[in-house]
């Protein structure tokens, strides 16, 4: 898998993209309210930090192995996730995920950290709005009502907020490209995720849907990593249809 922003101190990265995912440990957390990840829709999220408490939590208690069933690569959407999943597996300092996340945004935006920092814990607390207001002691069963609160953690999210801190850190003025191509990355997600939201919602008329499928195809002839295949063509066909 690729990872823009594994940052592969002490190797781990490159070696562990392959194998770890998030799905499995969200699902875990399925009975408060996270239908699994938010995979069924393709908008930005964070569920890093209960990830990485749960992993801690099991490698305090033991656990030497672990089988992921999936990692969605969603790169443009979750990224920091992804980051602290890592981590978790590997932490002999025994860094607490706060510590993670803001070792994450400095080691990837330099400068930018802060503002970029701002958009993830914003993007936290949509998910646990999401969660409080899913979590009614059943699960959903049917595809339906998996994306129905699927969808809430879009409707919790203030997409222009996100896209204000991609333009403050972009105003801090970062010379390396990488990182403007990160922020670039993080702009994608917030768009694509307002825009399949407004979608979901019947916001959208004809010429709309065919700009946001052609805003989808034209920004991953530049970053394919961005989303894997099977998002991207749903973005660019399934959904906005």
């Amino acid at each position: 898998g690729e990872i823009d922003m594994a940052l592969t101190r002490r190797g781990l990265f490159a070696a562990g993209a392959a194998i770890v995912g998030a799905d499995a440990l969200a699902a875990a957390r399925m009975p408060e309210g996270i239908p699994g990840e938010y995979s069924f829709i393709p908008v930005p999220q964070n569920l890093g930090r209960r990830i990485f408490d749960d992993v801690s939590l099991m490698e305090a208690n033991g656990v030497i192995g672990v089988d992921y069933d999936t990692m969605a690569s969603e790169w443009a959407l979750k990224p920091l996730m992804y980051y602290a999943v890592c981590r978790a597996h590997f932490n002999p300092d025994r860094l607490d995920y706060d510590a993670v996340a803001d070792d994450y945004c400095r080691m990837g935006f330099g400068a930018a950290a802060r503002p970029v920092r701002d958009y993830f814990d914003h993007l936290e607390k949509a998910c646990a709005t999401a969660a409080r207001q899913n979590h009614d002691g059943t699960d959903p069963i049917t595809w339906e009502q998996k994306v129905e609160a699927a969808c809430r953690v879009a409707a919790a999210t203030d997409y222009g907020y996100l896209l204000e801190r991609v333009d403050e850190a972009r105003r801090m003025g970062p010379e390396d490209p990488a990182i403007r191509f990160r922020l670039d990355r993080l702009a994608f997600g917030a768009e694509l995720g307002r825009r399949i939201y407004d979608w979901r919602a019947g916001r959208m008329n004809a010429d709309e849907k065919s700009a946001a499928r052609d805003f989808v195809v034209e920004y991953l002839k530049g970053d394919p990593a961005a989303l894997p295949a099977d998002s991207a063509r749903s973005s660019s066909i399934h959904y906005f249809k």
